[in-house]
């Protein structure tokens, strides 16, 4: 018969590996998010992730996501002491933030006078401000940025600010303005496969939540990201299928796949439809770009 020592060194390893099989599990939701996670089943709520926060957290209302400048973000809770706030992300999108200390009505924790908002930058540790009713975010390809930083057009597939020293180290991932000189009436877009940027017709642009207009020579379609954004070819045809899609289907990129889905639908989970459709396989979920789309089940 086992004694008293043993059977409890037995149950300790059992304990401690189960805890260790717990935080592996928990360790790779880190950036997928399954609708599990949070439970948001409040009249009106939603889950909503927060810029470098681990976790999901339950919003009321319009969440603050893709060019949605005034939404709402999580109030204080669990894994998020302060709450957050609607800013610009490092994406170039709009998205939660976190208060990194308590909020108070005179308080000033980014710097920023009470007629400026704060906006993130590409390659800066720290937010920028700027006063401007025609900010560089989504589709605003000529917004205005903060001093130190200019409008580009980011890999995520919209429009965003970059340090202005990034112009001589990422010339292959970010294309400046000034590479590309569109007529009159036309503004330049990146394209995915292309070395540098197209030139389309200002008004219906593909970015971010438009099914819009690409550059000859491409076609709108949802990227990886989860917006939409321009690829390089023609669309998909009955005759010319090249990614094994129907005529009446749109290729979607799926994150965890390595080739894109079919899918035939009017509400695509992208952008801010969260709960729109995905193909066979994938399901509608929040990416860590802070917009909605579909990830491999």
């Amino acid at each position: 018969m086992l004694g008293a020592k043993p059977v409890t060194l037995a149950l300790c390893v059992a304990l401690a590996l189960g805890q260790a099989t717990a935080d592996r599990a928990s360790h790779l939701r880190v950036r997928v998010h399954a609708k599990g996670d949070a439970v948001c089943s409040g009249d009106g709520q939603s889950p909503m992730s927060v810029e470098g926060v681990e976790g999901v957290f339950c919003v009321s209302g319009q969440a603050c996501v893709a060019d949605v400048w005034d939404g709402a973000c999580p109030s204080a809770q669990d894994g998020l002491e302060y709450g957050a706030y609607c800013d610009i992300v490092t994406t170039g999108v709009y998205g939660c933030k976190p208060y990194t200390e308590p909020q108070y009505e005179s308080a000033s924790w980014t710097g920023c006078s009470g007629s400026e908002q704060t906006i993130g930058v590409v390659g800066w540790d720290h937010d920028g401000c700027i006063d401007s009713d025609n900010v560089c975010v989504a589709a605003v390809s000529d917004g205005d940025c903060p001093a130190g930083a200019y409008c580009d057009l980011l890999d995520t597939g919209v429009y965003g600010c970059v340090s202005s020293s990034h112009k001589k180290h990422h010339k292959k991932h970010h294309h400046h303005k000034s590479t590309t000189t569109c007529p009159s009436g036309q503004q330049t877009i990146g394209v995915e496969g292309w070395s540098q940027d197209g030139c389309v017709a200002s008004g219906n642009v593909c970015v971010a939540d438009v099914d819009g207009d690409c550059p000859t020579g491409a076609h709108c379609d949802v990227l990886d990201t989860g917006v939409y954004g321009c690829k390089d070819g023609a669309p998909p045809t009955e005759s010319t299928s090249w990614t094994g899609c129907s005529g009446s289907e749109q290729t979607i990129g799926v994150v965890g796949w390595d080739h894109d889905g079919c899918i035939d639908s009017d509400n695509v989970c992208v952008a801010d439809v969260s709960d729109g459709d995905c193909p066979a396989g994938a399901y509608c979920d929040l990416l860590d770009t802070g917009v909605w789309g579909c990830v491999s089940a």
